[in-house]
């Protein structure tokens, strides 16, 4: 998976379950339009070179993931058996 891909599948699927190499799944989003995440000042956080920054809903925190590390994105609704965005 490069960087756009994983940007791309991220935008599409709104909160998304990341599956990455050596560390915990995390549910994330790359949509920083709610009001919580903008009180988070997303701001002050750099995004690091082959990296993606992204809101850890788990962490609840900025952190840039690098894209090696992305084993897998899955959207958030599939999961739970709701209806995501594309439907």
């Amino acid at each position: 998976m490069n960087k756009f891909s994983c940007i791309k599948i991220l935008k599409n699927n709104g909160d998304s379950i990341m599956t990455l190499v050596n560390e915990p799944d995390i549910c994330a989003t790359i949509d920083f339009s709610t009001k919580y995440i903008k009180d988070k000042r997303y701001g002050r956080y750099a995004i690091e070179k082959n990296a993606i920054l992204v809101f850890s809903w788990t962490d609840d925190k900025f952190r840039n993931i690098e894209v090696k590390n992305v084993k897998s994105i899955k959207p958030l609704s599939d999961i739970l058996n709701n209806i995501g965005r594309e439907h």
